[in-house]
């Protein structure tokens, strides 16, 4: 088990393969060709198997997954769970087939969630297999078709994959945008359920619900990523004091020599790790003092456009309230947040 989670390997459990394919069952057609192209064991396409089998519907499935050794236990579970489907069994890497989506009518997808080194059109460098994977299968999933996709929400959330927000959206109708928590008890990952239309036009259902603020805190504060990054940047420039997480909680000063910006009080500090559902879900603390000092990057600088004490005692009180943790909890359900999830905090005095 531990190495199919380092090759970021999770096996869908029932509740959740059950919410995704719940607004799907009753349109389903006779016929329809339904491809998991990273099955594992069948688990994410077993509650429409299921439902074939209560309701004698003729359906067809395909599954693939790179790794052989589960191919005959999915297909196995599937056929003694309904006697009118039929299911065929590849194994391949689907990001190296264009084959396996020809003529499908819906392809549900868990994909592995590690991180590759690749160049897109919506990102490069190290960038999430499961961003890769769904864009792989919009390219070649024929246009009346439908995507149905397990992902980690920083897909849905994260600042770095907005232009994949928007290639998603260039490929059809967003129906379906549904948070829904941690994976599983086992897995540290978030997770949100997609549905898209290939080939269709209308509205899309937003990525992150609008509570309809008329203010945020960007309107009123500067928000930013402290600059240094650990064990990268030079160890050269002038020697000032050193912020960082762990010795704003220790109270046990530290210095280093950096070449780059310098943050001065008074402002705001915010701990940039940060899980759905911690009470307290933020950790501010204001710092005064006005000499120049090097901050590290897993703290977001959060300082008042008054530049007053007072803005950050308003700033700390509005990031201490539930209903600002409960915003975050439905805005972006990662272990670190981001600035402009920070940014768009509504401003409610």
């Amino acid at each position: 088990m531990d190495t199919l989670r380092q090759k970021g390997t999770f096996f869908t459990a029932s509740q959740l393969a059950s919410e995704l394919w719940e607004p799907e069952l009753a349109g389903l057609p006779e016929g329809a060709v339904i491809l998991d192209p990273a099955s594992g064991a069948g688990d994410l396409v077993m509650p429409v198997v299921k439902w074939a089998a209560h309701t004698d519907t003729a359906i067809s499935i395909r599954l693939n997954d790179v790794e052989d050794v589960f191919l005959p236990i999915a297909r196995s579970r599937l056929l003694h769970a309904a006697e009118s489907v039929t299911v065929k069994t590849t194994c391949s890497d689907f990001l190296a087939d264009t084959k396996f989506a020809e003529g499908v009518t819906h392809l549900a997808l868990n994909p592995p969630y590690f991180s590759l080194e690749s160049e897109r059109v919506w990102g490069s460098g190290r960038v999430s297999a499961a961003a890769v994977f769904v864009e792989h299968a919009l390219r070649h999933m024929k246009r009346g078709s439908t995507l149905l996709a397990v992902l980690p929400d920083v897909l849905r959330s994260g600042s770095r994959y907005g232009k994949w927000r928007d290639f998603v959206e260039s490929t059809g109708a967003v129906g379906r945008v549904a948070p829904w928590g941690q994976f599983d008890s086992h897995t540290d990952i978030h997770v949100f359920l997609l549905t898209v239309r290939v080939g269709c036009t209308g509205p899309h259902v937003p990525w992150v619900r609008d509570d309809g603020a008329r203010e945020r805190l960007q309107d009123h504060c500067e928000v930013r990523v402290g600059p240094v990054v650990p064990h990268r940047d030079a160890d050269e420039g002038p020697t000032v004091p050193y912020l960082t997480a762990k010795n704003l909680a220790t109270g046990k000063p530290e210095r280093r020599r950096f070449a780059g910006r310098l943050e001065r009080g008074p402002l705001v500090l915010v701990n940039r790790t940060s899980r759905p559902g911690d009470r307290p879900r933020l950790r501010a603390r204001i710092l005064l003092d006005t000499t120049p000092s090097a901050v590290e990057n897993h703290l977001l600088v959060v300082k008042p456009l008054d530049g007053t004490l007072q803005g950050c005692e308003t700033i700390v009180e509005l990031l201490g309230r539930e209903s600002t943790w409960e915003f975050l909890d439905e805005r972006i359900r990662c272990r670190h947040l981001t600035v402009s999830a920070l940014k768009e905090i509504p401003w409610r005095t």
